[in-house]
């Protein structure tokens, strides 16, 4: 996954002309989730085929940059990628497999670690790391 997000910031032009396609992989997408299987069209656990990753690396990219910028006072993005592993294990401890719970419950630990742990933490610093060109 990194990987693709390193060639695809360094292809980044190329990528966005060809864009506008990106939702038509939805459709091989679908019939390899319900007929797919072994390493070029499958999908088991992280383990995912060849065709069945590009397919669904391509719809990744369109979402992230053809959709609307939203404008937050915080940053939730870490948050979200830090909580949302504990949260899914969480409910299936629990055995409460539900979606909606488990999208809010992760967007709560994400405000509340932003609030009470990361926006506190970035008043400590003292000097940015961004360059001052």
């Amino acid at each position: 996954m990194f990987a693709s997000g390193i060639l695809a910031a360094k292809h980044f032009n190329l990528l966005f002309r060809w864009a506008k396609y990106l939702p038509y992989l939805l459709i091989p997408l679908s019939f390899m989730i319900v007929f797919g299987n072994g390493p070029l069209f499958g999908s088991k656990g992280n383990h995912l085929g060849l065709f069945y990753f590009i397919c669904y690396a391509g719809l990744i990219f369109w979402l992230a940059f053809k959709t609307r910028y939203i404008n937050l006072k915080t940053d939730l993005s870490y948050g979200i990628y830090i909580w949302h592993t504990p949260v899914i294990n969480l409910m299936l401890v629990l055995a409460i497999p539900n979606l909606f719970i488990v999208i809010m419950l992760t967007f709560l630990m994400a405000l509340l670690s932003w609030f009470l742990i990361e926006k506190p933490s970035l008043k400590l610093k003292h000097q940015s790391l961004k360059p001052t060109n």
